[in-house]
């Protein structure tokens, strides 16, 4: 009897308790939150305010705290400064905190104001739960100055493959920022019309041009300005029936902006050589396809055809078409159906040289500085050289070649070329480094070509 009043007693006890527990209550609390924003980039002249709009909301059970930091990478003049719902903070507080209950969100406002110093600014912003702090959110916001000359439009999806051009930008004596496309989002005509060159690679984004973007850059090309666009099977994407992305409209504007068309796949294709008609380095430029200190990533590059406007610029050593440049309106244009950041590293850096004098309008210093070279020689310059070097030969005939560059002790310590080339001049640059990357140290090595006619010696003087 009395174990019988227990149970009783019990189960009353247990019953009473889930009807004053609060709904929900069986149920684990969770958190969560969500960090979204419209938009994340902007070309801004010097003292224009952008405020970039994010929502922080909570999507968890219960009421958490939500702590905003933000990092600044951007001149020291420049102002970056915070707001929350209808509160602004001064500049000098980069971090503050709210609380949201379940289901409920704010805004925070990241507003950055380009001042005194043209050039480009990012403020890293991050959003953490107090009650769950491996709950992290962080974006990027960026602001570019109309003052730059030129803007690298990063189309890698994420990865780091402006790495590959950033040496070049940086030593070419000129002002210039990135736009990471799958970040700052896309670009209206008039903030492309502010640069008078635009570098804009595609690899791992599909499609790598959108109806918004090939809309902004015919605007750019259309009003005069310089365009290098480049990417691997950027043209399949667009131009070929067999690709998911292909549209009428899309091979359409391939043909009138760029004077383009897909022709084939060149996978297998390892070199690429400027022709006549190219825009910039029609005597000197060539390049190899995963050649050393490149990003190695070149696996179907496009074969092209040039239509309309277009012409012919460089060609794969195995015959197909490589690049085509093209004018449209009162711009011009070079699209390059490979990835030009897997060119070696000293080939890229000259390459985009040529670029940068073509779309600034400055006379190249390329053919200033490497002499001619006559029939069975090899001409070097500048020698002594640090960091890096050209070497120029003329081939009579075309045949297989092969470059090195050979310590005194007759060890090939990096390989420059080897292929089929054509006849005529060839210019080939050396970074100083050997075949794995690595700096070599300072003292003479011997280049060696060999093939297609008599073989060529130069001692090089590296000095550090």
């Amino acid at each position: 009897m009395r174990a019988s009043l227990r149970l009783f007693c019990l189960r009353l006890f247990c019953w009473c308790a889930l009807l004053v527990l609060p709904a929900g209550a069986a149920t684990a609390a969770t958190r969560s939150f969500t960090f979204t924003a419209a938009d994340q980039g902007a070309v801004t002249g010097l003292s224009v305010v952008t405020a970039f709009t994010t929502t922080v909301r909570n999507t968890g059970t219960v009421t958490d705290t939500y702590t905003v930091t933000t990092v600044k990478e951007m001149p020291a003049a420049w102002s970056c400064s915070l707001c929350e719902g209808t509160i602004c903070y001064p500049p000098f507080i980069q971090q503050i905190s709210f609380n949201l209950a379940p289901g409920s969100e704010t805004n925070v406002d990241i507003d950055l104001t380009p001042l005194a110093v043209e050039g480009a600014g990012v403020a890293h912003v991050t959003v953490a739960s107090q009650g769950d702090p491996s709950l992290v959110s962080s974006r990027e916001f960026r602001v570019v100055t109309t003052g730059v000359e030129v803007l690298l439009v990063d189309g890698d999806g994420g990865q780091s493959l402006e790495d590959f051009y950033a040496p070049a930008l940086a030593s070419g004596d000129v002002t210039w920022a990135r736009w990471p496309r799958h970040e700052a989002g896309a670009l209206a005509s008039p903030e492309l019309e502010a640069f008078a060159g635009v570098i804009w690679f595609g690899e791992a984004m599909e499609p790598a041009l959108d109806e918004a973007d090939r809309s902004a850059l015919a605007y750019y090309v259309q009003h005069g300005g310089t365009l290098l666009l480049c990417g691997q099977d950027l043209a399949w994407q667009a131009c070929s029936p067999a690709s998911p992305w292909y549209s009428p409209q899309a091979a359409a504007w391939f043909q009138v902006v760029l004077g383009t068309a897909y022709a084939a796949d060149a996978t297998g294709a390892v070199e690429v050589a400027a022709l006549p008609a190219a825009p910039f380095g029609s005597s000197w430029f060539s390049g190899t396809l995963n050649g050393a200190g490149g990003a190695g990533n070149s696996t179907s590059p496009d074969a092209l055809t040039a239509v309309g406007a277009g012409a012919l610029a460089q060609t794969y050593r195995n015959g197909n078409w490589a690049a085509v440049t093209s004018t449209w309106g009162a711009g011009r244009s070079l699209f390059c159906g490979y990835a030009v950041e897997s060119l070696g590293a000293s080939e890229a850096s000259l390459f985009l040289h040529g670029f940068l004098d073509w779309a600034l309008g400055r006379a190249s210093g390329v053919d200033d500085v490497v002499p001619a070279a006559p029939n069975g020689t090899l001409a070097v310059a500048p020698n002594p050289f640090n960091p890096s070097t050209t070497l120029r030969f003329e081939l009579a005939a075309s045949g297989t070649v092969q470059a090195e560059i050979c310590d005194l002790g007759g060890r090939v310590v990096r390989r420059l070329a080897r292929g089929v080339m054509a006849a005529g001049p060839v210019v080939l640059a050396w970074d100083g480094r050997d075949d794995a990357g690595f700096p070599l140290p300072s003292g003479v090595y011997v280049a060696r070509v060999t093939g297609a006619g008599p073989a060529r010696t130069a001692k090089l003087v590296l000095a550090k």
